[in-house]
């Protein structure tokens, strides 16, 4: 007995499904009927486009194997433009005003703050390690951190 309720139950799932798949299959169809005027397949590379945008009717392929001449002159003289605005960018020093010597530091380690670049930090005042040595080596003169041990240019105690 519980097997033929099963089974009818089944049956009743399987019969759903088949018409909802017939009428998926409708409306599919009815939505493929619709828009495929707006698009055309190319016979080169066998894509399917939009005919708007992406064929290039002149041709009779899409853009992607036949490009509209006009919009790839005008892309490449974008191109070379910021490519020429990004050579001028890099003939100007950017850094004459920067220390580039001594080591930066991101975020103060006594605030944990963002440092603001100097010497010392912008909130707090801890110095950074960009801030002139305290210290020197007596053996090279190299600068000395406030917790080194040891010179790291000559090994000298500190």
């Amino acid at each position: 007995m519980g097997n033929r309720i099963a089974d009818a139950g089944w049956n009743a799932e399987w019969l759903r499904d088949s018409t909802a798949g017939s009428t998926n299959d409708r409306m599919l169809r009815a939505a493929v009927e619709e828009v495929s005027p707006s698009f055309q397949q190319c016979h080169r590379c066998g894509q399917w486009v939009c005919k708007q945008i992406c064929w290039n009717g002149t041709r009779g392929l899409c853009v992607t194997c036949a490009p509209k001449v006009d919009q790839e002159i005008a892309a490449r003289h974008a191109s070379a433009q910021v490519q020429q605005i990004d050579e001028r960018v890099r003939q100007v020093d950017w850094t004459d005003d920067l220390n580039l010597r001594d080591r930066g530091t991101g975020l103060c380690p006594g605030c944990g703050q963002e440092s603001g670049g100097g010497r010392f930090c912008a909130r707090c005042g801890t110095a950074l390690a960009a801030a002139r040595p305290s210290r020197f080596c007596v053996n090279c003169g190299s600068g000395l951190g406030p917790e080194v041990s040891f010179c790291g240019e000559c090994g000298t105690t500190a």
